[in-house]
């Protein structure tokens, strides 16, 4: 770990994202529920809030989204 805590919050980020992808992954037969609409605004809002934390602490954060068709 760095003095400033860089790996701390790249970790705290990349376990964020590795949540909201494996439910958005794992977890697609459900998308109108409420239950489901709810779990995937509280890790999109994790995952947000670990990545203001980042760039607070100096960390520039850069995501890249993939989309592809299923099946």
């Amino acid at each position: 770990m760095t003095a400033d805590g860089t790996d701390d919050v790249i970790a705290a980020v990349t376990a964020a994202h590795a949540a909201w992808s494996e439910f958005l992954a794992a977890d697609t037969s459900h998308l109108d529920t409420t239950r489901w609409e709810a779990r995937y605004r509280d890790l999109a809002y994790d995952l947000m809030d670990r990545i203001a934390d980042a760039t607070q602490q100096g960390v520039d954060i850069t995501l890249q989204i993939d989309f592809r068709p299923r099946g």
